[in-house]
């Protein structure tokens, strides 16, 4: 249970050889072969996997929408958080690179697509200060496959021109925060710009996911809608190429928690079991961590999102520690509930055996066809047996993707190919005792495959793991 901060992306411009126990974790499955590129693919490209895979996203996209239609998905802004630049994840989904306040601009023109990425111009200067950037150009084009790299300062204008002779315009900002304000703007900058005689309305679907309505507008009508029911459906299931990047960031986080367990004593802070595990993310090959860590000793066990990590561990607490590493903008997420002093007591031990035997029911119920809350109420019922249910206040399961809580609609059924997570867990705050045991799953034919099994968690085995010796010594912060 975390959040990781997103936020708005921009709107068209404002309207214009150190190492630690090296194990076999430390090395992932080979990314499998780009796939071909579409015909509708510029003939002198020669663009990489990463590109040709997001054109043929937006292919797949572009094909629930009807001739005439148009797609914007918005970049992000300027605006960073604890882990770095915050994302727009749908442009990601649809766009290879990085691009502050640009655009990708998807056209449905007589049964064929057309790829418009909007970038801001170059700026020499600038990049004296901040490095290179990657501006608009036919270079720009060809080597992300797109059939136009056009500056940003063309955004609106182009929507104009494609909308005046089009139906519907669905945006995505992938925003909570301010991008519903930015993408505000360039709607009611795209009304203006309209013809006279062309009205433009909001429709938006009221459930994420639904499928489109069929609706018969006048010949004066233009409609603008959210493009999340579409790149939501999209985003669920996850490609051999996705699949492989969250198993990276999963195998970094799994290093960190080995060496979690070696480390933990009585004494230390909790930044230090952060730091710990976000060097080993990073040695690991994660640029960041998919949100900010959560290291909950004592107390803190009982904070779902917890986050200050200060405290120094005491004898007798237990700690929950939640993380996860970013491997490419795929995020990983699993949590593991140690005793400090490496042995857990026996209220302590009959409180986690009793969420780990609510995990495994959760687990055994995944397979195609069944809803995250179908999950959720077979892992509820083995609480409810051990008269622990009044303290499992969250649900058991998430989508895990672009986002550590990756999009995902409400009734959706699990697919193969769909990535999540099963956490129960239970929070006493009168004992200070709080347990919660997450894993990340990849939904296949015959049921699941545990992507981050390579974390012990069976209480003997997270014993056995405290009892190895610590990768690398610390100083506790209250020595003296």
């Amino acid at each position: 249970m975390k959040s990781r901060y997103v936020l708005g992306a921009a709107c068209a411009a404002a309207l214009l050889p150190f190492s630690i126990s090296v194990s076999a974790q430390d090395t992932a499955a080979p990314l499998p072969p780009p796939p071909a590129p579409s015909e509708s693919a510029p003939a002198t490209a020669q663009p990489g996997h990463a590109a040709v895979e997001r054109r043929a996203r937006r292919e797949r996209a572009a094909a629930q929408m009807d001739d005439g239609d148009i797609m914007l998905v918005l970049a992000r802004g300027d605006a960073t958080g604890f882990t770095g630049p915050i994302r727009s994840d749908d442009f990601h989904y649809v766009c290879p690179i990085e691009a502050v306040r640009g655009a990708v601009l998807i056209e449905r023109q007589d049964g064929h697509t057309r790829h418009h990425l909007y970038l801001q111009p170059r700026s020499p200067l600038g990049e004296r200060w901040t490095g290179p950037t990657i501006g608009p150009g036919e270079d720009t084009a060809a080597e992300q496959a797109f059939d136009a790299a056009l500056p940003v300062g063309n955004l609106v204008p182009d929507v104009v021109r494609m909308l005046t002779a089009g139906r519907t315009l669905y945006v995505s900002s992938a925003a909570p925060a301010n991008g519903a304000q930015r993408r505000e703007e360039l709607v009611e900058a795209v009304r203006e710009g309209l013809p006279s005689g062309l009205t433009l309305s909001r429709r938006d679907m009221q459930q994420r996911g639904a499928q489109k309505v069929e609706e018969q507008p006048d010949a004066t009508a233009r409609i603008v809608r959210s493009a999340a029911p579409i790149l939501t459906g999209l985003r669920a299931t996850k490609s051999e190429t996705e699949i492989a990047y969250v198993r990276r960031a999963i195998d970094a986080t799994i290093l960190g928690l080995l060496d979690t367990g070696r480390t933990l004593r009585p004494g230390l802070a909790e930044y230090q079991i952060q730091g710990l595990i976000e060097f080993r993310c990073k040695l690991a090959g994660c640029e960041r961590q998919a949100f900010d860590s959560i290291v909950g000793s004592g107390p803190n066990s009982c904070i779902l999102h917890y986050g200050a990590n200060r405290r120094i561990m005491q004898d007798g607490d237990l700690v929950v520690v939640d993380v996860g590493g970013e491997y490419r903008g795929y995020a990983a997420d699993v949590t593991r509930t140690f005793p400090v002093n490496g042995r857990f007591t026996k209220r302590q031990a009959e409180v986690y055996d009793a969420v780990l035997e609510a995990q495994k029911a959760g687990i055994a119920a995944v397979r195609p066809g069944v809803t995250l809350g179908q999950v959720h109420a077979a892992a509820k019922a083995v609480l409810e047996k051990h008269g622990l249910s009044r303290w499992f206040i969250h649900r058991t399961s998430h989508s895990v993707g672009l986002n550590v809580h990756d999009v995902w609609g409400r009734s959706r059924k699990l697919e193969v190919g769909s990535i999540m997570t099963v956490e129960p867990g239970v929070y006493i705050p009168s004992e200070s005792l709080g347990v919660r045991i997450e894993d990340t799953l990849l939904v296949t034919e015959d049921g699941s495959i545990v992507l981050s099994a390579g974390a012990p968690k069976e209480r003997h085995a997270v014993e056995a793991l405290m009892a190895e010796d610590a990768p690398i010594p610390m100083t506790a912060p209250n020595a003296r």
